[in-house]
């Protein structure tokens, strides 16, 4: 073998033995960590030599492990300060739901319908409940969204979406129920984005949806004191 050629060879690195893990392998990791230690949304996270350590992972796959998890709100850094569990929001839902109701025109409205059906069903499926839990001060309140919603359906105030999540987020409220909470929110999120690319006629009925509200807000009332 020529002297040229051994030097070339002598050039070539040897393979490593140990594998760099996969970038969802070092997502999953962060995950796991999270878990393991119990942490709770606000809680630091380890440095990022910390974690490469840890995991055996490079800086490169670690970055790009917080960007996933930071666009899932799992984890968020806060420049100059560090990397922090998120606040495990639902925002990825919205991002995705959001995008599928802009994504084809002739779609958009099912999406909408569908959004709100699905409001409805836990809504609904959890009446006694509401019921039972809401106090006159509060119907009062629900009432009160109520009137907004009709003005603005009828062309006399503006915010007919501000107070439908207002009627939403007061209805749910008493329960504690956090998720439903982020649920409904992440509804309006979507509509909000979505409606002003929907056709004027094709809006969801605003009249129609306040006499439904009221006719609940009614019921509910009706229902106290059998409830209580």
């Amino acid at each position: 073998m020529a002297v040229g050629q051994r030097a070339i060879r002598q050039t070539v690195p040897e393979p490593k033995t140990a594998r760099q893990p996969l970038r969802q392998e070092v997502v999953d990791g962060i995950k796991a960590y999270i878990l393991r230690n119990e942490l709770r949304p606000g809680d630091p996270l380890p440095t990022e030599p910390a974690l490469c350590e840890a995991l055996g992972a490079s800086r490169s796959s670690v970055r790009e492990a917080i960007r996933i998890l930071t666009a899932l709100d799992i984890v968020e850094v806060r420049h100059g300060h560090g990397t922090y569990v998120g606040r495990l929001s639902l925002s990825a839902l919205v991002e995705s739901l959001t995008f599928r109701g802009l994504l084809s025109p002739d779609d958009d409205f099912q999406v909408m319908s569908d959004l709100i059906e699905v409001r409805e069903l836990f809504e609904r499926g959890m009446a006694e409940r509401l019921v039972s839990s809401l106090d006159e001060e509060q119907i009062d309140r629900l009432e009160a969204h109520v009137d907004e919603m009709r003005r603005a359906g009828a062309g006399e105030g503006h915010g007919f979406v501000e107070a439908d999540r207002a009627f939403h987020t007061l209805l749910l409220a008493p329960l504690g129920n956090d998720l439903i909470g982020q649920l409904s929110a992440a509804f309006w999120d979507v509509y909000v984005i979505v409606a002003p690319h929907l056709d004027e006629d094709r809006h969801l009925p605003r009249e129609r949806a306040g006499r439904e509200y009221r006719q609940d807000v009614r019921q509910m009332a009706a229902l106290q004191p059998l409830a209580a």
